[in-house]
């Protein structure tokens, strides 16, 4: 393992938010680390409890659409409403394509072709 990669693990490991948040990042990406969404949703789950809206809003998109977890609208909403609440644009707009039927129409014929293409 890289040097600069354990310095920034037990940075996150200390809790710090921004570091946790980066760690996810990478993680999500595959940059620096094995691309593993696992590892970026438990990262972007301990930001997102600091506080860090970023995580939130990240985390929240990861229940919407179902990535390492069941899709969870209530959750989704959750962690949007909270990064929303720190002014996160994204959030808002999320929140806002939640409550639109056409918006959520579509999100379901997403999650039920990733239904069918899983089989």
């Amino acid at each position: 393992m890289r040097k600069d990669l354990e310095i920034l693990l037990q940075k996150a490991e200390s809790a710090d938010a921004e570091t946790q948040y980066r760690l996810a990042c990478m993680y999500e990406l595959g940059i620096g680390v094995e691309h593993d969404k696992e590892e970026a949703f438990k990262w972007y789950r301990k930001a997102a409890e600091k506080g860090d809206p970023e995580a939130q809003y990240n985390l929240g998109l990861m229940y919407e659409f179902g990535t390492v977890v069941k899709p969870d609208d209530e959750e989704a909403v959750k962690w949007f409403k909270k990064a929303a609440e720190q002014g996160h644009p994204d959030a808002q707009q999320s929140l806002l394509d939640m409550d639109d039927p056409d918006v959520q129409f579509l999100l379901h014929e997403m999650r039920k072709e990733d239904l069918k293409g899983g089989e």
